[in-house]
């Protein structure tokens, strides 16, 4: 009884408590209720309550609870936090608490700082960067013995990445990290210790800061209005949005680097990507989180190990959610498929880490807005709530909050912490086998190598994929000699890429051909969740030579290591491919200019040229074309006059580029481009993104177009070209299934300023702007509009097939060129193209124009991925020039710009705008 009382008494001043026991004396001997025998058993017991309160009240007492810094709970309806705020709130708990270090990272697209936050108990902090090269050691295991090992991992710490998503608009991801980070520093002492004596925690607030301020900007804008629930107006990252997880080998984003950097220089064992699936879908009726093992197929080279692993794990955070009665956790969603590599998450898999995603549902819309589902309903679609394997514990419906959002996703956290803490030496010992048995399983498997000449149609290309499979870990040699392989043979220079090397299952993921297997679902073909093919010799352009058997004594000893010298990693400046030191050696032998005359050659098949053709034009030179070839695999040629020879040689000389002196500058000239990007209001449109930024990265001046440039009739008179990226006629909801170009978003879906297309109006003046000389450009999706609205002779052959007709989206196809147009400068009579729910076109009578890309009529079209249905390509067009008027069109059917990969096919997009 004394001590219910006196522990009430306590904790009625436990402000005052856990700063001083005297005070604690002084409340219990000044209270006249107590004799003297029960004052000193009170005091006695102060001891105990007062050691309790130190591991529980005395350390969470200087930490600031989300509501005290944010007003609000963390996922609390119609409040969401931007990445200031949360940035400054994890500034405050580093502060205040000895568990955490905050680190920058790097910076975003839009230049904000980027932090992440390091957590463990004080003693691992203090040991964090031996912890870190021990961790370095272990993932990169070459000559480290078993026996050296164990004597490694003895006190070694798993390091787990942790972060709040890469999708802005999957909106718990970014919040949850904040209630997360606050749970871990206000733990009572012995729980700290049961999760991180053994574990270092790197927790990312988020991996997308710009998204995160563009979602929460977009909810303030509209959540007072008569549309609270309108659809985001623009892509979350400043270029390709829910695409910056696609960009997980090619590393073209500012973001991709700053992550691919940060996680090779801390190679986790553990690496959770939160992601949310969209109400939508068909499954969250009932299920609330999907949790790995994912569905068939997974990539052909993912390391078996590593697989079982993040399988175990995913039943683990199962468990956990069970434990604390989340009900609603599935397996092997149906569509979720670790099928591709260029997934950011996934791709780390072939680093030997356990990286995997999950997808909690989301609200009804992208900022997290409670809905309610009727258990009838949920009954209806499961037909009874018992246990299944992969389902034990049905949900059954109710109400779903953001605030559920959130507590299933630190659910799942506590999960991995803990699979972390009770399998540490497991874990760490898997990580060492997973990279020993790539190494000594490759020397017998095929491909043994990749060998990349340095004699190239493009070299820059092959040094870009060569960078950036670099700065992916890949380790890349070259022969000091010239040596000869089977009936080749191969100068002193050429880059050789062995696959027995601990990340030697990313090399043939990425270099090697896919073949995505058939699938039935039923009667239905299942599909790729993202793409089937995406060779990356191909799509560049870049001739690599695969090597089917062991590399000899005599030509190991032929190879050398590239390093370079690599430039400093600046967090607060633009990443560079050469802050890793393999990809700083990486280079290409540069080449004299030959011949004599002021006037500069340059070769339409190296996509540098067209960035010195845009700085001699912004500079007041002059270029003329010639279909003369400017070498003999070449067709086609640019020469540029009127700049000063000594500023061509510094652009040759720092573009690294082949090019010529010539005394004459006859041909076609060009003229500096006024060029429009049409922009709708949509936040899911990222070929838009990847356009812009494709031409900004090739210094054209490009301006993005909304729809009253066309509906004023007015605008796009000012521009010689516009380009339409790819847009479905299904990217819009309600029955109008028209192209969002026409429509856009309804008045009722929402604002008004941000409703309609470019309608009738816009569809007029397109047609007056070809007709008075101006060009357009439609890629891809966007040809559906430009065939139906501007009454073109020509039809999409596959556009009404089903898929068992006809199905080959996500791969790369066999194309013929037609090298007598000017569009086609620079390209190879065969070439690959990316095909991605494409069109394939037949042209009618009447029709006016070029076929300027084809499919063969005999040979295999099909080279990475799926295909089914090729009679439907064979002999069909893949682009058109089309006249109208002063003017043209170019229709691409396929992606020459494909999420900044097809490298190959980029000096198509490049010349379309100037001939």
């Amino acid at each position: 009884m004394i001590a219910n009382q006196f522990v009430g008494l306590v904790l009625k001043n436990k402000s005052e408590s856990c700063k001083n026991i005297t005070y604690l004396k002084t409340v219990i001997m000044g209270n006249k209720k107590y004799n003297q025998k029960q004052i000193l058993r009170l005091i006695s017991f102060t001891i105990l309550i007062f050691s309790f309160l130190a591991k529980t009240n005395l350390y969470a007492q200087n930490i600031p609870s989300p509501e005290s810094v944010f007003g609000h709970e963390v996922g609390a309806t119609y409040h969401l936090i931007n990445y200031e705020q949360s940035i400054d709130y994890f500034m405050k708990l580093a502060e205040a608490s000895n568990r955490m270090e905050i680190v920058q990272v790097g910076h975003t697209s839009e230049e904000r700082p980027w932090y992440i936050s390091v957590i463990s108990t004080p003693q691992n902090l203090k040991n964090l960067e031996k912890f870190r090269e021990n961790n370095m050691r272990i993932a990169h295991p070459e000559g480290l013995s078993e026996e050296n090992l164990k004597e490694l991992i003895k006190d070694q710490p798993v390091f787990i990445d942790i972060n709040g998503g890469l999708h802005a608009g999957e909106i718990a991801g970014s919040q949850h990290t904040n209630q997360f980070a606050y749970e871990l520093m206000t733990m009572n002492q012995e729980e700290f210790k049961y999760f991180f004596e053994n574990t270092i925690l790197v927790l990312w607030p988020t991996l997308n800061p710009d998204g995160q301020n563009i979602v929460v900007d977009w909810y303030k804008e509209i959540k007072n209005t008569d549309h609270p629930t309108a659809p985001l107006n623009k892509v979350y990252q400043k270029y390709v949005g829910h695409d910056n997880n696609r960009d997980g080998y090619m590393l073209n984003m500012q973001e991709s680097k700053v992550l691919a950097h940060t996680w090779r220089n801390w190679e986790p064992e553990i690496l959770h990507v939160h992601h949310q699936q969209g109400h939508s879908s068909e499954q969250t009726d009932y299920h609330r989180i999907w949790l790995p093992p994912f569905a068939s197929p997974v990539g052909v080279h993912t390391p078996p190990r590593i697989l079982r692993e993040m399988n175990t794990l995913g039943m683990q955070m199962a468990q956990e959610l069970e434990t604390r009665g989340l009900t609603g956790a599935t397996h092997l969603g149906e569509a979720y498929d670790a099928y591709y590599t260029g997934y950011n998450d996934y791709i780390n898999m072939y680093h030997n880490t356990i990286a995997y995603w999950t997808e909690v549902d989301g609200g009804q819309n992208q900022w997290g807005e409670p809905y309610k589902i009727a258990e009838e309903k949920v009954l209806e679609k499961l037909g009874t709530f018992r246990a299944r394997n992969l389902l034990v514990s049905p949900w059954k419906g109710g109400q779903w909050n953001l605030s559920d959002q959130v507590e299933y996703m630190v659910a799942v956290n506590y999960g991995v912490l803990k699979y972390a803490k009770n399998n540490r030496e497991d874990i760490l010992y898997n990580r060492y086998k997973a990279g020993m048995e790539t190494i000594e399983n490759y020397p017998e498997a095929s491909p043994a190598a990749y060998i990349i000449p340095q004699e190239q149609d493009d070299p820059n290309n092959a040094v870009t994929m060569l960078r950036r499979l670099a700065f992916n870990g890949v380790k890349i040699n070259q022969f000091t000699k010239e040596t000869t392989i089977g009936e080749l043979s191969y100068q002193a220079g050429t880059w050789v890429i062995p696959t027995n090397q601990v990340f030697g299952n990313l090399v043939p993921e990425i270099l090697g051909i896919q073949e995505y297997p058939h699938i039935m679902q039923g009667d239905e073909l299942k599909v790729p969740y993202d793409v089937a093919g995406w060779t990356l010799p191909y799509s560049m352009g870049v001739d690599v030579h695969p090597i089917a058997d062991p590399l000899s004594d005599k030509t190991v000893q032929a190879m050398t290591p590239v390093k370079g010298v690599p430039t400093k990693w600046d967090a607060n400046k633009k990443a560079e491919f050469t802050a890793n030191a393999v990809a700083a050696g990486i280079v290409s032998p540069t080449k004299a200019i030959e011949g004599s005359g002021s006037f500069l050659v340059l070769d339409p098949t190296v996509n540098h040229s067209y960035i010195l053709i845009n700085r001699a034009l912004k500079n007041g030179g002059k270029v003329t074309h010639h279909k003369n070839g400017y070498n003999s695999r070449s067709n086609g040629q640019y020469i540029v006059s009127g700049i000063d020879k000594n500023t061509l040689s510094t652009w040759v000389k720092e573009l690294n580029i082949p090019g010529q002196w010539t005394k004459t500058n006859s041909g076609k000239s060009l003229n500096r481009l006024r060029i429009g990007l049409y922009q709708p209001w949509h936040g899911s449109l990222y070929d838009v993104g990847w356009t812009q930024w494709l031409l900004e990265e090739h210094e054209y001046d490009v301006d993005l177009l909304y729809n009253n440039a066309f509906k004023d009739g007015k605008t796009i008179k000012n521009y010689d070209v516009v380009i339409f990226p790819s847009i479905g006629t299904a990217r819009r909801g309600g029955e109008n299934k028209d192209s969002f170009i026409l429509h856009g978003y309804s008045k009722d879906e929402t604002l008004e300023k941000y409703a309609g297309g470019i309608e009738e109006e816009g569809v007029n003046a397109l047609k007056s702007f070809v007709a008075d000389g101006g060009k357009l450009v439609f890629l891809n999706e966007s040809t559906e509009f430009a065939i139906k609205h501007l009454n073109l002779q020509v039809e999409n052959v596959v556009k009404d097939k089903n898929r068992g007709d006809f199905y080959g989206s996500g791969s790369l196809f066999r194309a013929k060129i037609n090298q007598d147009n000017a569009i086609m400068s620079g390209v190879s009579k065969e070439t690959d193209i990316y095909f991605n729910n494409s069109p394939v076109f037949k042209t009618k009578n009447g029709f006016q124009g070029s076929v300027l890309v084809s499919y063969p009529e005999t040979a295999t079209i099909l080279r990475s991925g799926y295909l089914t249905g090729e009679e439907h390509l064979k002999g069909n067009a893949a682009a058109l020039q089309i006249n109208q008027g002063k003017g043209s069109i170019v229709l691409f059917g396929f992606s020459p710009q494909w999420r900044g990969q097809t490298f190959g096919t980029f000096k198509m997009l490049f010349n379309s705008l100037y001939h």
